[in-house]
């Protein structure tokens, strides 16, 4: 063999030691014979030829780094490490020996003796990447994200295109709570690598944290682009869609995960709480029963025992709580469930028995006195209720229900007003923005004769719930203070909701005797102006078959609605029309910009021109006119026609040629909403639109109204 060949190996290999000329050859073949027995996994006869050379010169030390490494895959970390040790003593102050004991001792799981080593590396190279590298890993495994900052900057510095290291960085920053740094730091990884995928969910997971629900679902679904059948991260997206009360998507992610997964518990729980969101009982049920079958635990028997109630199921709704109670006997919970469920059946002896059982295992049970005294004041005996009443508030006084219950109950009565008042005010104080507590307190003043403060009291109510009760109530103090006009709206409201209430309706037919029809006109004017002006939101999917002068079409997709202004439409993709959104925030755009041409001048009109309020006619000065069994009204260039009949518009007619007809309407959230609406764009664009899933008022991101450089966010 050319000793000119092995010469350079070793010098490599072994680092610059010197052997006496007697023994070179024989060193340098002992240590090849090692090489080549360490390659075909013979470390017995590695060791045996690695030990020959430090037997042949004990100057040798590189070789004992080989020698660690062979005892470390024997499993003799003992005799490892004093090679390690050896090395060290000798070649302590090499920068290579100092990385590979860093290395080494963490093989070992000696990290904080490797963080030192590599310490000590850049002791002798401030700027070596493998230390600096290792350090910034080192820290980031050890939860020292501060630390580890320091060193993933440095990396950064001298690899200014290393996406990993940008991940790692965000993550670290996310640790300490800086959450905007570590957005930034992932999405530069992002940029770096558009591949990095584990980037995007930690991303959404980031967006989640900062309340940018959309944010975090349009990452997920970036995620899902490159691992489309990754289990845990659909689970998440559906999550996500969830919590946006998107159940649609939600269910459909679920049930994609659930043909990847059949039977995952996690899928069929979040299938049930959709079916639970639907109040489809029976299908809410057959899920949780499915996850019964695997595992019976007292909480998904209580859960399973309010579906059956739901479902008018109480002999098995009570069935499954005693089962719970069997397996955890010592859970007052579980009693008072079965109390409710009893209750729900008015079998009220058996409900008290149970509340009382309940009482046992917990003497401070607050909602039990609560419903003992419900079932009490059902069954006639106030005093005993009251007394329910009194004792829940007593160990809670902070129990706002409680104090609401008593304190109407005595305004119902007619007695102890003052203390009524009391009461009520006491649960305000918690609770300022509950509806029913104001109504309340409205009908305390009602019953005192202080029919001002009542009428305060109680407008604020009806403005925060539609509740059959508060317009009532509101309707009796309007009639009180004479204003009979107020009266019809107030009753009318109630009766939508309630139509049942031959009480109200009574009051309402003695109302429209006393009206002459300019009031009327103008007061079911104000109603429809209150009502859509509380609207805040609104999302519904939508189909629209329309015509033109030239073409034909139809299509169908979503549209969102953000008061003042914000307008976003999303046309689905068909055979004829591609996938495009519409969005108007303070001017129209339209992505992709390439279909910006294909959208007819007088539709983008519309958008530049849209007023879906009703807020011009909340004016004394509109011109008023009527026909046959429709109401006319003109502010300023906008006539709306309504049906004296129902109630309900039935047109909206713009001077710019624009005008709206309303065929049909569905009853929903208490509000009447327009389904089936004929548009006719100044003669050359008309059509029919049909609307569905309307969903009013919901929470809406305004990130869902952006595009920046015509790219939707």
């Amino acid at each position: 063999m050319n000793k000119k060949f092995i010469t350079i190996v070793s010098v490599i290999i072994l680092g610059p030691f010197t052997i006496s000329n007697a023994f070179q050859d024989q060193a340098y073949l002992a240590y090849l014979r090692g090489l080549l027995a360490l390659q075909s996994g013979n470390l017995a006869a590695a060791k045996e030829e690695y030990n020959r050379v430090l037997e042949i010169d004990k100057n040798a030390v590189p070789v004992y780094r080989d020698l660690a490494y062979v005892y470390w895959q024997s499993g003799d970390r003992e005799k490892a490490l004093d090679s390690a040790l050896k090395l060290k003593e000798q070649y302590g102050d090499n920068l290579n020996t100092q990385l590979f004991l860093g290395s080494f001792y963490m093989m070992l799981g000696r990290s904080n003796n490797a963080r030192e080593a590599w310490e000590n590396a850049l002791k002798i190279d401030a700027n070596n990447e493998t230390a600096i590298l290792y350090l910034a890993a080192y820290h980031s495994a050890n939860n020292n994200p501060k630390e580890s900052i320091i060193y993933w900057d440095k990396y950064i510095q001298q690899k200014p295109d290393s996406a990993e290291s940008y991940y790692h960085r965000g993550m670290a920053f996310e640790k300490l709570g800086q959450l905007e740094k570590a957005t930034q730091s992932l999405e530069k990884t992002i940029s770096l690598k558009p591949e990095s995928y584990e980037a995007y969910f930690a991303l959404a997971q980031l967006y989640e944290k900062q309340e940018r629900l959309y944010d975090a679902i349009r990452e997920c679904e970036k995620y899902l682009s490159f691992v489309p059948d990754n289990v845990m991260i659909l689970l998440y997206l559906g999550g996500l869609y969830y919590k946006t009360k998107n159940f649609a998507s939600a269910e459909e992610i679920f049930k994609k995960a659930d043909k990847i997964n059949p039977n995952d518990s996690s899928v069929i729980f979040w299938l049930g709480l959709l079916a639970e969101e639907k109040k489809d009982w029976p299908q809410a049920i057959e899920y949780f029963e499915t996850l019964r079958e695997n595992d019976e635990t007292p909480m998904l028997l209580a859960r399973l025992s309010y579906y059956y109630s739901l479902n008018n199921q109480f002999p098995k709704a009570i069935e499954y709580l005693k089962r719970a109670i069997e397996l955890e006997p010592k859970n007052p919970n579980f009693y008072y469930l079965i109390g409710l469920a009893y209750d729900d059946m008015k079998n009220y002896g058996l409900a008290e028995q149970n509340f009382k059982e309940a009482l046992k295992v917990k003497p401070d049970f607050t909602e039990v006195f609560f419903n003992l005294g419900v079932i009490s004041d059902k069954q006639g005996k106030f005093e005993d209720a009251a007394a329910y009443f009194e004792k829940s508030v007593e160990i809670d006084p902070k129990f706002a229900r409680a104090l609401n219950y008593l304190g109407y109950s005595y305004a119902e009565k007619g007695i102890k007003l003052e203390r009524a008042e009391e009461l009520i005010r006491k649960a305000l104080e918690i609770e300022p923005e509950n509806a029913s507590y104001l109504d309340s307190l409205g009908w305390v003043y009602f019953k005192q004769n202080k029919f001002d403060q009542a009428e305060k009291y109680l407008e604020q109510a009806s403005n925060l719930m539609s509740d059959p009760v508060i317009w009532a109530h509101l309707g009796d103090t309007k009639i009180k203070l004479d204003k009979k006009a107020q009266a019809w709206e107030a009753y009318t409201n109630s009766i939508e909701i309630q139509p049942k209430n031959y009480e109200v309706k009574n009051k309402l037919k003695e109302i429209k005797k006393d009206l002459n029809e300019s009031d009327l006109q103008r007061a079911m004017l104000h109603r429809i102006v209150h009502t859509y002006e509380n609207i805040k939101s609104f999302k519904c999917s939508f189909f629209i078959k329309a015509e033109a002068d030239s073409f034909n079409f139809e299509f169908s997709g979503t549209a969102i609605y953000l008061k003042p202004e914000l307008v976003r439409i999303d046309v689905s993709a068909g055979i004829f029309s591609p996938q495009m959104t519409i969005i108007y925030n303070k001017d129209l755009k339209i992505s992709p910009r390439a279909l910006d041409q294909d959208i007819p001048a007088e539709v983008k009109e519309v958008f530049i021109n849209h007023q879906l309020s009703l807020e011009e006619f909340n004016s004394q000065n509109i011109e008023l006119s009527k026909k046959g069994r429709y109401f006319y009204y003109k502010a300023g260039n906008k006539i709306l026609k309504i049906d004296k009949k129902t109630s309900l518009p039935k047109g909206l007619t713009i001077q710019n040629g624009v005008s709206i007809t309303i065929s049909d309407y569905v009853y929903k959230d208490n509000i009447h909403i327009p389904f089936n609406v004929n548009f006719f764009l100044k003669g050359k664009f008309r059509g029919r639109m049909l609307l569905s899933d309307f969903e009013p008022n919901k929470t809406l991101d305004s990130s869902l109204f952006r595009i920046e450089n015509n790219t939707l966010k």
